[in-house]
């Protein structure tokens, strides 16, 4: 059976008034959440800017971040016995390829691009449009968030390593 053009109309005003409306300030709820997301990012890579004493730009340094994280994933659990011969011909191949094949999956720093999306969430009329961008701005920024919070969780075992040397009187 056909539904007409009035049928139709009728038929979706019925589910939509039986639908639950969103929340009146979800846009901005899911807007702060990503901004906060952002802005700690952000501030991670400041801190591991302004202590890792590597003079760099952010592009280089997420690049850098990028590269080691990649790498990091292509070891073997345990790391690398470099005792056994197999093993020192992974490490030698997984260099290679890292130095041949690897590209950065994020090349240019993307926070204004991210804000920018953020503000567009923040304007959403619509619940299921404001999830969704929620739900695509915050894939986006999964990766990097993990590679800079790796990154930063690295440079604080270092220096709390240095703190201890220190404390033993053994200067690195």
């Amino acid at each position: 059976m056909w539904v007409d053009g009035k049928g139709f109309n009728k038929a979706a005003a019925s589910l939509a008034s039986a639908r639950p409306q969103p929340e009146p300030d979800l846009a901005s709820a899911l807007t702060k959440s990503i901004s906060s997301r952002i802005q700690r990012i952000e501030d991670t890579l400041s801190y591991i800017l302004k202590n890792d004493g590597k003079e760099r730009t952010s592009k280089d340094a997420i690049r850098e971040m990028q590269f080691l994280h990649d790498f990091g994933d292509r070891n073997p659990e345990g790391g690398y016995n470099l005792k056994d011969p197999a093993m020192r011909r992974l490490l030698k191949e997984n260099t290679r390829l890292m130095a041949t094949e690897w590209k950065p999956k994020i090349a240019v720093p993307p926070f204004s691009r991210w804000k920018e999306r953020a503000q567009h969430l923040q304007r959403s009329k619509c619940g299921a449009h404001a999830l969704q961008t929620f739900d695509s701005v915050g894939r986006d920024i999964t990766y990097l968030e993990k590679v800079v919070s790796a990154a930063c969780a690295a440079l604080d075992a270092h220096i709390d390593y240095l703190i201890d040397l220190n404390k033993e009187g053994r200067v690195h």
